[in-house]
């Protein structure tokens, strides 16, 4: 999954191949989706698709924060969750579950979360 976040990053590039990104988040859903079902047999639809949500948002934040990235891959990154449902579902998803953590008990890397989705959704 790292590599293809890591992927979908550095391919955030001005003019980029939205069936290509398309096809590479449908991917990381599938992987996602899959290394659940490994960790766990037990999880029904609704349950393996959050757990899902949250390893794609987080792959994609993760490789952000290791790719010094700029305000481009951001940018694409909202492009695509505008055509991309399940993409914007997750960010939306993770974003929603953060804003329940009270504001004084939120760490530095849940404000770094919420800058990144915010900016991201807007």
């Amino acid at each position: 999954m790292k590599t293809i976040s890591t992927e979908i990053i550095q391919l955030c590039e001005p003019g980029f191949d939205m069936v290509k990104m398309n096809e590479l988040i449908e991917t990381l859903f599938t992987n996602a989706k899959a290394c659940a079902q490994e960790l766990t047999s037990n999880l029904d639809k609704s349950a393996l698709q959050i757990v899902a949500d949250k390893q794609v948002v987080n792959q994609l934040l993760n490789q952000l924060y290791f790719l010094d990235t700029s305000e481009v891959q951001i940018a694409c990154l909202h492009q695509i969750s505008l055509q991309n449902a399940d993409l914007r579902d997750a960010f939306e998803f993770v974003q929603a579950q953060n804003n329940y953590i009270p504001v004084d008990d939120r760490s530095e890397e849940d404000e770094k979360i919420q800058r990144l989705l915010n900016a991201i959704l807007t």
